[in-house]
């Protein structure tokens, strides 16, 4: 990042020197610099070169402007990284003003404001808002791409994951599976995101105890992803069925592979081997584990 500070810089003192502080050119890389020292974490300094930028290309522009609109974006983010929640609303909310007159209100580019926002109002906790902002975006992004669309996909996903930190399981479930639909059209079953929606959907199913579909949930998603959460995850659905057999072979499938990826000592490789060994003991069944397991418990 430090090189690509040193060439913004030496960027910017061409700028000034061929066209002049008031030029499209100089507020772009004024922008530049906002945007990397933000990502830096020097937000007075970021701050300092957003309002030059914003400036700049208001004077240039004038104030109904895609790049006026996009530096008051990036103003928003800023004062959200610092927690001044009203200022954050502010500029988001006037880049999202301008871009409404500027493309109209079916605009994708609609969509991106009105998530900005949404996502505004999930990091200070209005959670009921922010749903209520993305469902605006879901219908616009329908409206311009279709159903089948990533990008419907990735807000479908989103807003089950909101629905879900309220415990509303079951719109939370609805939303993950329009998505996990779209994903497996559009990537087919054995993409990450579609086995990462599974693990979802099912740890939701199973915290309403719906655990039989949980767990035909859980082995759709195992087949593609071998990873230790996924087994562990299908015993403790049998666990609660009262199936100690099918719930012993899976924690030790599970032990097996953490074991594998994170080594023995691993907190989750021992979690899940002491979870197979307690049941094996209860049921007279350790003759059925490794002998490393054993050894563990």
């Amino acid at each position: 990042m430090i090189n690509l500070l040193d060439y913004y810089n030496k960027a910017l003192r061409i700028y000034l020197k061929v066209f002049g502080e008031e030029h499209s050119s100089t507020a772009n890389t004024y922008n530049n610099l906002g945007l990397l020292l933000s990502k830096m974490k020097n937000d007075n300094k970021a701050l300092y070169y957003y309002n030059k930028a914003l400036e700049i290309r208001l004077k240039v522009f004038g104030k109904i402007h895609p790049d006026v609109a996009n530096t008051y974006t990036c103003l928003g983010g800023l004062f959200s990284k610092k927690s001044d929640f009203e200022k954050a609303l502010k500029y988001h909310k006037d880049a999202h003003k301008i871009r409404l007159k500027v493309f109209g209100s079916d605009n994708p580019k609609i969509a991106d404001s009105l998530n900005d926002i949404g996502y505004l109002f999930n990091d200070h906790g209005n959670i009921p808002k922010s749903i209520e902002t993305h469902e605006k975006a879901l219908k616009i992004r329908v409206k311009a791409f279709g159903i089948k669309h990533l990008k419907v996909a990735s807000l479908y996903n989103h807003i089950g994951l909101l629905w879900f930190k309220t415990g509303d399981y079951f719109n939370s479930i609805k939303y993950c599976k329009k998505s996990l639909e779209i994903r497996i059209d559009l990537l087919g079953e054995e993409h990450p995101d579609v086995t990462t929606l599974r693990f979802y959907i099912g740890f939701m199913l199973k915290k309403m105890e719906k655990y039989e579909v949980a767990i035909k949930e859980f082995k759709l998603g195992f087949i593609y992803e071998k990873s230790g959460g996924f087994p562990f995850n299908i015993a403790e659905c049998y666990e609660k069925l009262n199936k100690p057999v099918d719930a012993i072979k899976y924690f030790k499938e599970s032990a097996e592979l953490r074991k594998k990826e994170h080594g023995i000592d691993d907190v989750d490789t021992i979690k899940a081997a002491k979870k197979a060994f307690t049941l094996a003991k209860e049921n007279n069944l350790e003759h059925t584990l490794p002998d490393w397991i054993n050894k563990l418990s």
